[in-house]
């Protein structure tokens, strides 16, 4: 069975993360490599610098926030990615602990840690951008012909 179904999903306050910002690695990940202060070694991909970053500044705003069909915006999936991510923190934390006598995962860990490597595989700038082709690439072909071309 999987976490989310879409009963769930349509249950989530869909303006409730609009505007937030969002890691694509997740903070508790991000966090056990980082100094009392909050700060990991980073190099941005835009402009190439190299130095100490406080993780807030490694975040994307409104990364997976997108217009709804109603003309609003729509950050549903980012609540999705929450839950995904405090799921699969749980279960690392218990795996990670010297002092746990049960190292073995229920078939609830395993799906919770499944969903949240599915996530991460998908989850990059650059996929972003794949679908984002790829939806507006399907978009003009099921129209081809219907919309009538735009003169300027």
């Amino acid at each position: 069975m999987t976490m989310i179904d879409e009963e769930w999903f349509r249950t989530l306050d869909r303006f409730g993360k609009v505007g937030s910002r969002h890691h694509v690695v997740p903070k508790f990940l991000l966090q056990k490599w980082a100094d009392s202060n909050e700060r990991v070694w980073a190099k941005s991909k835009h402009d190439r610098i190299e130095g100490v970053r406080n993780i807030r500044d490694l975040a994307i705003t409104d990364f997976y926030t997108f217009l709804a069909d109603d003309g609003h915006l729509d950050a549903r999936m980012e609540e999705v990615l929450s839950v995904v991510e405090e799921h699969a923190a749980a279960v690392l934390r218990r795996m990670n602990n010297p002092l746990a006598t049960q190292t073995i995962l229920t078939p609830r860990e395993f799906g919770d840690l499944v969903d949240f490597v599915a996530f991460q595989i998908t989850r990059s700038p650059r996929r972003r951008r794949e679908y984002e082709l790829m939806a507006d690439w399907s978009g003009k072909t099921m129209a081809a012909g219907t919309l009538a071309a735009k003169v300027r």
